[in-house]
């Protein structure tokens, strides 16, 4: 078992204080926007987010809009436990409570499952292009195996879409901001027929590149537009058939870019940042093995030989038909998605032609869920069904590796090594589950849920790989030959591996009045294992592929929901304890040429918690508050240098604390609007190693938004400041130390810029 140190506690009295300190303020009256009942479907079911045992955050599409959500950064911001990293939008992870997968390969599923309208996206690079024009947005923390299932042993993300209107009504929203962001959302819906109504969603997000490059064409940039149409029809007053058709377009011709960042390796074979004035790697103070150091300390400015560049296309089909029979409803959700994608970066970060990778993807899913849920009396409520899914993966990796080592001790001869590609790897997934989940009021103070799910995974995996290595590698004090070329090899299955599991729930409610609901639970999880083609390693490894075992996350709940101060005030809460039995934790040895990649499996525990005080104790004012604290462990970590350590989860900040506060007043004949909110963060590390460049320190991001929305709510008009302190922290690195290279990305420095929309009806 696992202590709580000095600093948790004063922590956790800290939050409780500050708790007690806003419930003691007398305050009148009630206003609707930070406080507004949202109506939830974490049960599959519509219930009130306070009626939930679950640890849940949700925000509607009143909120997204009014409070400036305008993507999914925003809302992990004022969600404690959430974190969402995208430093490019080919990938984009997700992590709860300390559970991710922080490894960038494609065919990888997360341990946090992304849910749109009831369909699982099971691909981290194809999720995150329609969240516009939403209904809601609901996080669910903690495993979620038994109604949701597919890998969701963290927890969830699930958008739900905004849905045809019977009545006619549409808005359309334009920004523009710093880097001459072009950004517009908007929608129209109504009625085309009788029982036939129809929504057309679109967005747009283009930008000139965040990082600047010296010798070329920016990076980073955006070229997105996306789009969703909706057809409802409803046959009969039990019957409604919901078609959402939805296409997304990525077509930038840079790609990404890593702030340049020379290391080098310590005694336990980890990467470190070289101070300016070391001689460690090459023949400059503080530079690479190559002879260069970035001339400033810009994290966004670069010299960039090679611009890649990001393409990828999304399209897919959901149906969603719901018959409501009486005591019994049936819910089908059949889905198809697709995406291909293309992408190629400058992974050194140079102007030295060192490390180009490059990596497509096509990709292809299929699934159907059927679920029967209905009630016996009034205290019985049930739900059982059946899910199938189909993940065809298709995907090419090439990397580009020129080899010129430079030593001061040494005197080599021209350097030659070249590494290419492509590898190919295909892996398709079939997965097949049975659930049942039960609801049982003893009395109205008292009540118990009891879930199952078993689950099948079949997942087979063919590998080719070609011109792996060839050239000579000269240098400390030999000279090798190398010609290494699996051209000649076919096609092979490198595995077949199948998994079964069970997931379960236990919960018991305890509702002392109607204000209040106090909930414990057990929840078990599980993740299926897999495979992953390692990049780089020993040259001469025919098949660097390695298996790793699925993982399953025990976990025991403790929280509260109450309501209180006549309604204007929400305080949620509750406390975890993680056992994680084999823990997939992705993994890069740097010391390999130029590193390996791979994903092992060890077991980890963790413990902590969630506060969130939400008030609007006037029609004016409204404040939302929230804190996260967690203690975790990761047992027998291996160093490269042969050395065993407990580190903690990645991304799991010991305590993080956000705020939001907005005032509201009458001006100009309508009303003006200002709000602040911030975010801080704790250090952590990006890596289960936790290397010194893994160590990432604590900051603080402040954001500043003033609006004006005219008398008949028709127009409005906002200017917004993100990141106003322009604040300097990283999002994702990656140790490759045997290259002398940091890999570091950095979050978007400050952003401002003005919106104007417009709503009818």
């Amino acid at each position: 078992m696992m202590s709580f140190s000095l600093d948790t506690v004063t922590k956790i009295r800290f939050i409780a204080g500050l708790l007690l300190c806003a419930c003691a303020v007398a305050l009148p009256a009630r206003a609707q926007l930070v406080l507004e009942e949202v109506v939830v479907t974490a049960q599959k079911r519509e219930q009130s987010l306070q009626d939930v045992g679950i640890s849940v955050t949700a925000f509607s599409g009143t909120q997204i809009r009014e409070l400036g959500y305008t993507n999914t950064i925003d809302i992990a911001a004022q969600t404690p436990g959430l974190g969402i990293i995208q430093y490019h939008p080919t990938l984009t992870t997700t992590n709860i409570r300390g559970i991710s997968q922080n490894d960038f390969a494609d065919h990888l599923e997360p341990p946090i499952a992304m849910y749109v309208d009831e369909a699982y996206v099971s691909a981290m690079g194809a999720g995150h292009t329609q969240l516009y024009d939403l209904q809601r947005v609901e996080v669910l923390r903690g495993p979620q195996g038994t109604l949701f299932g597919r890998n969701a042993t963290g927890g969830l993300l699930h958008y739900i879409s905004a849905k045809p209107t019977e009545d006619p009504e549409g808005y359309l929203e334009f920004t523009y901001g710093s880097y001459d962001q072009k950004k517009f959302e908007g929608a129209i819906s109504g009625p085309l027929a009788d029982n036939l109504l129809a929504r057309v969603s679109f967005a747009g997000n283009f930008h000139d590149g965040v990082a600047e490059n010296r010798i070329g064409s920016d990076m980073r940039g955006s070229d997105h537009y996306a789009l969703r149409g909706q057809l409802e029809f409803r046959p009969s007053e039990d019957v409604t058939l919901n078609l959402k058709a939805h296409y997304a377009n990525d077509d930038d011709e840079h790609g990404n870019a890593y702030t340049h960042t020379p290391i080098s390796a310590d005694e336990d074979g980890l990467g470190y940042e070289i101070s300016p004035d070391s001689f460690v790697n090459g023949f400059c103070p503080g530079c690479d093995f190559y002879g260069y150091r970035d001339p400033d300390d810009d994290p966004f400015t670069g010299s960039y030989d090679y611009i890649g560049e990001f393409r990828r296309s999304i399209a897919g089909i959901t149906g969603r038909l719901t018959w409501d029979m009486g005591n019994v409803t049936v819910t089908s959700i059949t889905d198809y998605l697709q995406m291909n994608k293309n992408y190629g970066e400058d992974t050194d970060g140079s102007p030295n032609p060192v490390f180009v990778f490059i990596t497509d993807q096509d990709f292809e899913q299929f699934s159907q869920e059927l679920r029967l849920n209905g009630d016996v009396g009034e205290n019985l409520r049930w739900t059982t069904g059946f899910y199938y899914l189909d993940i065809e993966h298709a995907g090419n990796l090439n990397y580009f590796l020129d080899l010129p080592f430079y030593s001061p001790t040494y005197s080599f001869g021209e350097p030659t090594s070249y590494i290419s590609g492509p590898t190919t790897n295909n892996v398709e997934t079939e997965s097949w589950a049975v659930f049942g989940h039960l609801e049982y009021d003893f009395n109205e103070n008292w009540g118990i849920i009891a879930a199952l799910r078993y689950t099948e995974d079949q997942k087979d995996t063919v590998f080719q790989s070609a011109d792996v290595l060839g050239g000579n590698v000269t240098g400390l004090g030999f000279t090798l030959t190398i010609p290494f070329d699996l051209a000649a090899h076919p096609d092979f299955d490198l595995f077949d591996q199948s998994f079964e599991n069970v997931s379960a729930k236990f919960e018991i409610d305890w509702q002392p009045t109607d204000d209040t609901l106090i909930f414990a639970s057990f929840n078990r999880g599980h993740k299926a294992g897999g495979s992953r083609v390692v990049a780089g390693g020993n040259p001469t490894t025919a098949i660097p592929t390695f298996p790793h075992d699925e993982e399953v996350l025990h976990s025991w709940e403790i929280g509260i929901k109450t309501t209180f101060m006549e309604g204007r005030a929400q305080l949620n809460a509750s406390a975890f304890y993680y056992d994680y039995q084999d823990y997939q934790a992705f993994v890069v040895i740097p010391g390999a040429i130029p590193a390996s990649l791979t994903i092992i499996n060890l077991d980890a525990e963790a413990v902590g918690g969630e506060v969130e005080l939400t008030l609007q104790p006037t029609e004016r004012w409204g404040f939302r508050f929230g804190a996260s604290f967690e203690d975790s462990e990761v047992k027998d970590v291996l160093l490269p240098s042969g050395r065993f350590v407990d580190n903690d989860l990645p991304y799991a900040p010991s305590f993080t604390l956000n705020g939001l506060a907005r005032y509201e007043w009458p001006a100009l004949g309508g009303t003006m609007a200002i709000q602040g909110d911030f975010n801080y963060s704790e250090d952590f590390c990006f890596s289960v190693l936790c290397a010194p460049l893994d160590q990432e320190d604590s900051f603080v991001i402040g954001n500043f938004r003033v609006s004006y929305t005219s008398g008949d709510e028709n127009w409005k008009l906002a200017a917004f400041v993100n990141n106003v302190s322009d604040t300097e922290y990283r999002l994702y690195t990656l140790d490759i130390s045997g290259l002398s290279i940091g890999n570091d990305a950095y979050a978007n420095p400050r952003w401002a810029g003005g919106t104007i929309s417009f709503n009818w009806k």
